[in-house]
């Protein structure tokens, strides 16, 4: 069964650091979207359906409607994640390209890079499967995939390049009150199936003006988190990011999965599970972690993860694992 869409952290982290220097909320933004807070090296994925939620209203609130831009701005394409530094070392831009397509799925999973040949120009395109552009908030991430797109190309090409020809997946209300500065006078076609900037076949022998050692061989063993692969591991490590901040309901996660509750329940049916057992394994598990750290009172530990009385927790506890949480930390302590 399909898992919940997610984007790793450090994506999401560039809207933070935009929002922050202006002076938003962040903080409570997040957690009314059931984001967990995150610092400067995440190591989490998030639901992409939340994250661009939570750019849409941050956007809404200061009137920003160039938020992807600045996001790409706030964080160039040679430190974005794990994609970005790979492409800054690639030989050429056709080389470059082809590092961010296999490398991308890592951090942005549902986003596919490609090339493509049309007359006597090559396309260089990016789109969203499946499509999510009703979504509030998506039009940001395509602006931030778009400018890291040209970010690339000018390696290659100079910081000057300016594209002759555009398509824009948003609709032109969304760009009216400004191009960004590398359209110039671009033709741009909005309302495109996908996201795409006209390339002249020869720019992809180009070499990068960063050119380094060639890691187009590398594999993405070892490369540390991976995206969720199902419905359960997915749901698992968002109430997981969130567990010591804020409750999830059922509705909230089918909302992320981009399911109907019915269908949630039912998608989850067919992984064998349901949605108090995610929630209490991730309840047990995160009561145990907490225990190790002594200064964690165990009625501390039934207020964090919502059990407005320690004795809810603590039967909760006991039908979980057949014994107290005291009886576990004493045997966590013994074992150190």
């Amino acid at each position: 069964m399909q898992p919940i869409p997610m984007i790793h952290g450090s994506v999401a982290a560039s809207t933070i650091a935009v929002l922050d220097e202006i002076g938003v909320p962040t903080e409570t933004l997040l957690r009314r979207e059931h984001l967990p807070t995150l610092d400067d090296h995440p190591t989490v994925y998030v639901p992409i359906v939340s994250a661009w939620a939570f750019a849409q209203k941050a956007a809404d609130r200061e009137g920003i409607w160039d938020l992807g831009f600045r996001m790409a701005r706030q964080v160039p394409v040679e430190r974005v994640s794990r994609w970005g530094p790979r492409v800054a070392t690639a030989v050429t831009l056709g080389h470059a390209i082809k590092i961010m397509k296999d490398w991308i799925r890592l951090d942005i999973p549902n986003t596919r890079i490609g090339l493509e040949a049309k007359g006597n120009s090559m396309w260089f395109w990016r789109t969203h499967q499946p499509d999510r552009r009703s979504h509030p908030g998506y039009w940001f991430g395509e602006q931030y995939m778009l400018d890291h797109m040209v970010q690339i190309v000018r390696m290659a090409e100079g910081p000057d390049w300016l594209p002759r020809r555009l398509h824009v997946e948003a609709p032109a209300e969304a760009w009216a009150f400004k191009r960004p500065d590398f359209a110039g006078d671009a033709l741009i076609e909005f309302g495109a199936a996908r996201t795409a900037i006209e390339l002249p076949p020869e720019s992809l022998g180009r070499l990068l003006s960063s050119a380094g050692p060639d890691p187009a061989e590398e594999d993405l063993r070892g490369t540390g988190e991976r995206p969720p692969l199902d419905l359960k591991a997915s749901l698992h490590h968002v109430l997981k990011a969130v567990a010591c901040e804020q409750g999830l309901t059922m509705e909230a996660a089918a909302r992320i999965s981009c399911r109907s509750e019915r269908s949630f329940r039912r998608a989850l049916a067919s992984e064998g599970t349901g949605w108090r057992e995610v929630v209490e394994r991730v309840h047990l598990e995160t009561a145990v972690e907490l225990m190790d750290d002594p200064a964690n009172s165990l009625a501390d530990i039934a207020a964090i993860l919502g059990y407005g009385h320690y004795p809810n927790f603590y039967r909760a506890f006991r039908r979980w694992t057949g014994e107290t949480p005291r009886e576990c930390r004493d045997k966590l302590a013994a074992s150190i």
